[in-house]
């Protein structure tokens, strides 16, 4: 059988893979593990790389079957899934620093101080992210897309910025824009 994947859309791709075509999904996996092995490298050795990419995939496979092909001007699919990695993996890390494997623990060993470095090595990447964004975006733009990335609806920016909904509709589409064309500084992160 002739592997056609490799030739298709990344939307009919995500497509197929909604309707359980693992091969698809496979090839999705394919082309977006350089973008999970950066975001997993974004946290160093808090995590086991194995374990990151299992979780990485999940997020994939969900922000495939969530991504909303509407609003694909606004945030392409690549940044939506990036997005959705990095949560995912923001949760593995925060778990592992909440529930540590009792039958490996040295006694000695035990310090508060891990929890406390590992909270602030992720703060850091994060306010990374925000700091090479804040140097991308106009004031206005910024706000916009830190309410974005929290998740706040138009209606809800509105209400937060005390604008009207073209005005953060068109400050949504200026950031998505600049961020797409910028987004090669994120990878350095």
């Amino acid at each position: 059988m002739i592997d056609c994947y490799g030739n298709l859309e990344t939307g009919e791709l995500i497509r197929l893979s909604r309707s359980s075509d693992d091969a698809a999904f496979g090839e999705l996996v394919a082309r977006y593990t350089p973008m999970m092995n950066k975001v997993i490298a974004g946290f160093g050795s808090s995590v086991r790389y194995d374990e990151a990419f299992s979780e990485g995939c999940v997020a994939l496979h969900r922000a495939a079957l969530s991504y909303d092909f509407a609003k694909a001007d606004e945030i392409t699919f690549g940044l939506y899934a990036r997005i959705c990695v990095y949560r995912k993996i923001c949760d593995l890390v925060a778990s592992h620093s909440h529930s540590p494997d009792v039958l490996s623990l040295d006694v000695e060993l035990i310090s508060t101080e891990s929890n406390i470095e590992q909270n602030l090595v992720r703060r850091e990447s994060l306010s990374k992210y925000f700091d090479k964004a804040r140097g991308i975006l106009s004031e206005y733009e910024y706000l916009v897309f830190r309410l974005f990335v929290d998740g706040y609806s138009t209606q809800e920016m509105v209400a937060a910025l005390g604008s009207d909904a073209k005005s953060v509709e068109n400050a949504k589409g200026r950031m998505l824009k600049k961020l797409r064309r910028e987004g090669e500084a994120f990878f350095d992160v």
